[in-house]
């Protein structure tokens, strides 16, 4: 009969393993995450109190605890329904200093307190006095290192704890040091994802504060910069100059603008780290944006005495829709360094356009995408093969690059951005000695009338298109235009350059005179600036554009 009945004792064991291991693995890491499996402890081991705690730091070497270290309750199931289960203050607890805790971590297995002397007052306390109170306890691990302390109360009862239930104790605390292990580990994922969450937050205000720091600095930077650039250009227009004054005058000039070029360039890249550089799709003619580029860089390269020429390999559209700033400024970019790099021979741009979508009708117009692609092709120094993959590295330079110490390195990283921006990318092709060829394309959409034929459109670009305008002469009355603009440098600037060439103009100082001289003089042109006191340039010309839309009624 004692056979059997030990026995039977071991089946009921291994059911009761079984059970608990099973809603162990089954419960999710977290606050009151054991509740499940401690209400089944309980009524396996006849008790009515089961607590988890864990050890919120890990063990030493000597395997003492830092008197920083304490147990923090995991894990609570209360049978008696006189103690409400989550009242703080009504729950037993448990301090690492404790007599209990000092023995139950010290000790390799189980041990029972048959006597309530021998329990903290943390417990005693719970329970009127003079209720019998019994426990026993382990310690739980995880890969050989304690990490917890599991605790059951008999409270109540004379019932004493067997040698059993400590081997049952003994046979659970491995699968509830994993269960802690798991808890400890959520916490600390949810802590690092509460550092880097905060280490994104604090990442993005430095970003917006740099941008923003960026932006004034440019803009403060810029507007003396135009008016050293302005006026150098103005005071070179002067017949009388001597050769030496003239070349002093270009150095300023040329200076100021590879300055501003830099200042540009930063201010572009801070948009592209910090995410905010968007593509800016408008309508515009594409044939009057390629002569402006080759105007602009013909003076250039007649400078340095090199053939410059454009070529349409195909029929080109006449109206498209992209990001009419960045394509310019990539092309100026391209064509300018391929000229900046050829001391003899030339640069060549071609042109092509080929159709990648079918045309739809919208509005009584055609629209259709097409690909157009851009090769700019120079007899200048060449580039290694081993530095064309650098390229496009930012702050990096060819040979070629640090020699002409110019530049930051930043141009060929910037456009790439923005080809890439407009649904394309870049290519290069080099031989050292011979020249360079880059090519890339944009993806963008044609705007054409129902009725327009597949005729070519011709570049027609020479010389003579590339002349400055030095007067306008206006076929009827004069021409009066309105300078709002807070700065008086940039205000004079204008003035000089407009006045020269045959406009009449009157200046405002802030939006609010703009508004005032614009009800006075009616000028046919308004240059406002946005930043002014008394009233903003995009509130002067919200209300100036009321004002007028209430006379034409």
């Amino acid at each position: 009969d004692r056979a059997e009945a030990a026995l039977a004792r071991q089946l009921q064991n291994r059911v009761l393993l079984d059970r608990s291991y099973r809603n162990l693995r089954n419960e999710t890491p977290g606050d009151q995450v054991l509740s499940g499996a401690l209400q089944g402890i309980v009524e396996d081991f006849r008790a009515t109190h089961c607590l988890v705690f864990r050890l919120v730091n890990p063990q030493t070497e000597d395997g003492e605890y830092n008197e920083d270290y304490e147990l923090k309750r995991i894990g609570v199931w209360s049978a008696l329904d006189t103690i409400p289960l989550g009242e703080h203050g009504n729950l037993p607890e448990l301090d690492l200093h404790s007599s209990l805790a000092r023995q139950v971590l010290a000790s390799k297995t189980s041990l029972t307190f048959s006597n309530a002397s021998a329990l903290p007052d943390t417990i005693l306390r719970v329970f009127p006095e003079g209720t019998p109170i019994t426990a026993l306890a382990a310690t739980t691990s995880f890969l050989d290192s304690s990490n917890g302390l599991i605790l059951l109360i008999r409270a109540g009862q004379h019932e004493a704890w067997h040698e059993e239930d400590g081997k049952l104790l003994d046979a659970l605390t491995g699968q509830f040091g994993i269960a802690i292990a798991q808890i400890q580990t959520a916490e600390i994922e949810e802590t690092y994802r509460e550092h880097l969450e905060e280490a994104r937050h604090h990442a993005e205000v430095a970003n917006r504060a740099k941008s923003d720091f960026l932006a004034k600095m440019t803009h403060e930077l810029r507007t003396p910069l135009n008016a050293i650039i302005g006026f150098s250009t103005i005071l070179a227009e002067d017949k009388t100059l001597t050769p030496k004054q003239r070349e002093t005058l270009d150095i300023i000039n040329n200076s100021g603008e590879h300055l501003l070029d830099v200042i540009n360039e930063i201010l572009d890249l801070s948009k592209i780290e910090a995410g905010k550089m968007e593509k800016n799709d408008e309508t515009f003619e594409f044939l009057p944006l390629l002569k402006s580029v080759y105007e602009m860089l013909s003076m250039k390269a007649a400078e340095k005495r090199i053939a410059f020429n454009f070529a349409a390999r195909s029929s080109l559209p006449g109206e498209i829709v992209t990001d009419r700033s960045k394509l310019r400024q990539t092309l100026i970019n391209l064509i300018g360094n391929a000229i900046k790099f050829t001391a003899q021979g030339g640069v060549g741009v071609s042109v092509s356009a080929e159709q990648s979508g079918e045309p739809e009708t919208i509005e009584g117009r055609l629209r259709r995408r097409v690909r157009i692609v851009f090769e700019i092709r120079d007899t200048g120094r060449g580039i290694r093969e081993d530095e064309i993959s650098k390229l496009f590295e930012r702050y990096s330079q060819t040979e070629s690059g640090r020699r002409s110490s110019e530049g930051t390195g930043l141009g060929l990283p910037i456009a790439r951005s923005f080809v890439q921006l407009m649904g394309g990318d870049i290519e290069v092709t080099s031989v050292l000695g011979k020249g360079t060829t880059f090519r890339f394309s944009i993806e963008c959409e044609e705007l054409a009338p129902v009725e327009a034929t597949a005729e070519v459109a011709t570049l027609s670009l020479d010389e003579k298109s590339a002349q400055r305008i030095n007067g306008f002469s206006a076929p009827q009355d004069e021409l009066r235009i309105l300078i709002a603009e807070d700065q008086p440098t940039n205000r004079l600037l204008l003035k000089r350059i407009l006045g020269k060439a045959g406009f009449k103009i009157e200046e405002a100082f802030d939006g609010q005179a703009a508004i005032d001289k614009w009800k006075e003089w009616k000028p046919h042109l308004i240059l406002m600036d946005q930043d002014m006191p008394v009233k903003k340039g995009d509130e002067a010309t919200r209300e100036i554009q009321s004002l007028a839309s209430d006379e034409d009624r």
